[in-house]
This record gives C-alpha cells, structure tokens and sequence, in this order.
C-alpha cells in the first residue's frame, strides 16, 4: 500500500488542513488466530483486523477551528487495502466541534447507502455517514460516527480497482465499544 493512499484516506474524508501520519508506531500484542485476525483494543473500543497493526497517537491539528487534538491511530495495511480506526476526542468545552467535523466528512466525497450502517441508517445507535472518494487508482470508503465527544474513523483504503470493499463491512462489524 503507497503512502500516497493512505494519506489519501487521512486526509480526504475530512477535509483537514494537517493530517495523520504514521511516526513511533508499536506493534498490537493482542492477537487471535490468524483464521480469525487479530483482536485489538482502542481506548474504549476493540476490533479486528486482518493482521497486524500499528498504533500511535498523532497530533490532529484544526487551524479553522483553533483546535490542536490528538488522533489515536490503529491501522493494517497490506500491498493493495489499508485498514484504520481512526479516533479524535473533543475536550467538553469543543465537543460541538465533532458534529461540525463530520458535516464536513459528509462533505468530502459521495454518501453512499451501505451494509454498514443499521437499517435506520445509524452505527450502533450512534449518527453516522458512510462516505466513498475515488481518486485515479485508489478508493476511500469510510464510516465516521460521533460517540460522546470523540469522532471516530473506520476507513478501508484500496488500490486494487476489483476490490469488493467488504473489508469496511467484516471491520464495522468487529468493531464493539467498552467500557
């Protein structure tokens, strides 16, 4: 997978002046079989991925708001896909700034109806968008859904033009939040 892409996926779905990249990552010591991918966990959530992952925190600046947070980073990538959660959290005094983020995502590319979101057309109970951006070789399809106060990411990126994009689906459907 190019660096090109994944920046692609980073920055594209919100329009954001600085983005996400990836320096001091660690490797996840979480791990189930490989038949089953590997079990990660967030802060306050779990997943799993394909195989493993990196995870770093990065900053997450927002020059037209005044903000400057903090992205906790998870991602998988192999030759052809890319797979990140991506999660900013909003201090209580900016938590209105998530809402403001994800019109924006909504606005960065095609709204697409998807299996991943429930048949009210939310995630989990939780407001949510699917958007798809297809740019030259590579397709950016990405699930963004604010839960108390943070705004999370769940984006497939690939390269491969005969993809079938159901590496979002099987991702959003491991995707569980915890205490």
């Amino acid at each position: 997978m190019t660096r090109t892409l994944l920046a692609l996926a980073l920055v594209t779905p919100l329009l954001l002046a600085g983005c996400v990249s990836a320096t001091d990552p660690t490797t996840s010591e979480n791990g189930a079989s490989p038949e089953t991918g590997v079990l990660v966990e967030g802060d306050g959530w779990t997943a799993v991925f394909p195989g493993e992952v990196e995870q770093s925190i990065e900053p997450f600046p927002l020059p037209e708001v005044g903000l400057e947070l903090e992205a906790e980073l998870t991602l998988w990538e192999s030759a052809t896909d890319a797979l990140l959660v991506q999660v900013v959290e909003f201090p209580d005094s900016d938590a209105d700034q998530a809402a403001v983020l994800l019109e924006s995502a909504a606005n960065a590319g095609e709204i697409v109806d998807s299996a991943v979101l429930d048949a009210d057309g939310t995630f989990q109970g939780r407001d949510a968008v699917v958007i798809s951006v297809t740019q030259g070789a590579g397709d950016v399809e990405s699930l963004a859904f604010i839960d108390d106060g943070r705004l999370y990411q769940l984006i497939h990126v690939s390269s491969d033009a005969n993809s079938e994009h159901g590496e979002l689906l099987a991702l959003a459907e491991s995707f569980q939040f915890r205490p």
